[in-house]
Order: structure tokens, then sequence, then C-alpha cells
């Protein structure tokens, strides 16, 4: 079930949260304390009184701001709490942050914060999952927002998926770190050994090297055996070389290639970015698009007739460091909502075309080329 923006998002997670009976499993890439925020911290609260399994799974970057409210008199969790790389200053003295010798230690520590979890993912009883691109923030909701409200989707998975869903969240909540009350703590030691990393042929998750490798995979092998169309709404654009031959390929083979790109973004510098490419993909027979109503969020793929829905980002960021997890669609009511949100959405775009590429300002440009020589952290 396509669920699109926070206005149709949060009353469909909010209901199952209030029925769970048995677990409630929450992963957030950005947590914060506002209305949203604090409705859900009671609904969940509220689930552990009546003997609801919760835990909450949050990142130590995109969460910062929450995770330091957290521990204020009047925020209240009877629910377990865990942090994924948390940063070094939100460590109680001399735990746990990367060691090693002299420059080793540098990389080290570099590799561990530039490493996030990126997933939005809630699993309630087993059973049903939500999996978007929705972080627990109000700027999703237009009835707070207004029109200054996040484009996003989000899909509700019923079924055997949620178990592997499951065990991906697992993943990343054994290796995180606790919120006591006196700090960020870590971990009591856990003998897991080795296991195997449980799949579905509708989640693609990238929660280890082979599973990175086969998500970069899966997606360009769709777009290369698209013949029809290739339909994408990314936030951030940063295509790696591969991506880019095969939207053209794809477009030189008559398929029907269309990029939906935000023209103003929360990372100010991101549409700067992808608008190098704009000239080499228009060119090819690529169609751009940049979404005007608002802040573009979402990371939606739609060739021929299946769907992907989830957290991952079209740059080196989703593709090289973060956990990112998405769902596979293909039921008919879902694609046909696809397409009319597509349709909907190019409406209120501004398609950029040959004769409106205008050359950026000198500054822009050498700002831009600098930040593409570190495109592999953007």
């Amino acid at each position: 079930m396509l669920l699109i923006d926070g206005d149709e998002y949060f009353p469909a997670l909010l209901h199952e949260i209030s029925m769970a009976k048995k677990s409630i499993y929450l992963e957030a890439y950005i947590f914060e304390h506002e209305k949203i925020g604090k409705e859900l911290i009671r609904l969940l609260n509220s689930a552990c009184e009546r003997g609801v399994t919760v835990h909450l799974l949050v990142d130590g970057v995109g969460s910062s701001s929450w995770i330091s409210s957290a521990f204020d008199s009047d925020t209240k969790l009877d629910f377990e709490t865990r942090v994924y790389h948390p940063l070094p200053w939100q460590l109680l003295p001399g735990l746990g942050t990367p060691r090693g010798p002299g420059v080793a230690w540098i990389f080290q520590l570099f590799g561990y914060v530039n490493s996030r979890n990126h997933r939005k993912i809630a699993i309630v009883d087993e059973r049903v999952a939500f999996v978007g691109s929705l972080n627990i923030s109000d700027v999703h909701l237009q009835k707070i927002a207004g029109k200054n409200a996040w484009h996003d989707v989000g899909v509700r998975v019923e079924g055997d998926a949620c178990e592997v869903l499951l065990d991906a969240y697992l993943s990343a909540w054994f290796r995180s770190w606790r919120v006591g009350e006196k700090g960020i703590l870590r971990p009591s030691l856990q003998l897991r050994g080795r296991r195997e990393k449980k799949s579905h042929p509708l989640v693609v998750r990238n929660d280890g090297r082979i599973l990175r490798h086969r998500a970069l995979s899966q997606r360009l092998r769709m777009i290369r055996q698209a013949r029809e169309r290739v339909w994408i709404a990314n936030a951030y654009f940063v295509p790696s070389g591969p991506l880019l031959r095969a939207l053209v390929a794809a477009a030189a083979r008559g398929v029907d290639v269309r990029l939906l790109l935000p023209s103003s973004s929360d990372v100010n510098f991101m549409p700067w970015v992808a608008r190098a490419f704009y000239s080499a993909l228009v060119k090819r027979g690529v169609r751009l698009f940049e979404y005007q109503p608002g802040i573009l969020h979402a990371k939606l793929m739609y060739v021929d007739n299946v769907v992907t829905v989830g957290s991952s980002n079209l740059n080196h960021r989703s593709l090289l460091h973060d956990f990112e997890l998405d769902v596979i669609v293909s039921d008919e009511t879902t694609i046909a909502r696809v397409k009319r949100m597509f349709e909907e959405d190019f409406l209120m775009s501004k398609e950029i075309e040959n004769h409106s590429l205008e050359s950026a300002p000198l500054w822009k440009g050498l700002l831009v080329k600098f930040l593409l020589y570190f495109r592999h952290v953007l």
C-alpha cells in the first residue's frame, strides 16, 4: 500500500503502533523532538505499559539534537533506545571511540563517523511494516509545515517480507549503543557468531558488502532491461558512472527516461551538484524535471511495471557508505497510483531543456567542481 507524504504515512503508522500487541521495532535516521516525535514517544510508552516490547534505533548524526533531549528530565523513555554510531562527543569519556595508532586512528574515526544508518523502518508485531523516506519530523506534515512540507513516499508491507525487515533491523541494533540514564553506553557483549543475513525477493538491503553490491547491481539491471519507462524521483542526485551510462543507454533505445529532482533542497548545494550532469543527460534524450512546490525528498523508481520505494538516494553516500533499505512493489493498484503521482508531479515541475541550460556563475561552477572531488562522501 503506497502512502504519499506524511499526512498519509504517519496516521497509518501511529494507528498500527497504537494497536500493537507484541512488539514494535522503530528505526529512524532523523528523530526530532517536535509534535510528531512527542506523539510517537507517548504511544511507544503506552505500548510498553500494556506489555509490548519496544525498541527504538536512531542515528548518531541524523538524530543528534534528539539524543541530547533524551537526557532531559521531562523526557520519559520506558523502552530501550539505541544509537547507531554515536559521535565521539556524545559518548561518555573513554568509551568506544575508534582506537588505533597515529594516522590509522584518524582514518578509522573518519570511517566510523562517515558510516550512517539512513534507513526508515517500522515493524509492528512482526506482521506489518512501514518503509520509505520519511523521518520522524514535522517537516513531512502539510497540516504543520503547510506548503513547505516535504514531498515523500512510504509503503505499508505485510507478510513474510517483515521477517527480513526485522533481520535487517537487528543487524544494526546489535552493533549500536544503549541510551542509559547517564549517557550513551556500549551494549553488553552478545555472542552472535557468523550468520547469513536473511533475504526476500521484495526487500533490497545493503547492510553488508555482498548485499551492497547486489543492491546496486539489481538497480542497474532494472534500468538496463527496461523496455517502456524509467521514471525516477530522488532527493540527492550525484550519480556514479555506471548509473549515468545505464540511463543514457535506456534513452538511446527508446525508453521513456525521466528524472524528477528537487529544485530546492534541505542540503542547499545538492541541486547545484546535480545540475552538473544535466547537459550530458538532456542532450542524450533523458528528460529532467525540477519539482517546484517544495522540497522533494522521495526515493522512488518506476521501471516498466515495477516500483522500488525506500531510503536510497542516487548518490555515492547511499551507494558506498550508508545503511539503506528499499522494497519492490508490483501490484497493479500501487503501480497505478505511482503513475498518477508521477504525472501530477511532472505537471508541477519545470522541465529542463537544452535552451534553458544556462551557464552557472563562475563562483558556483568552481564550487561544484570542488564538491565533485568529494562526491564519494556526498
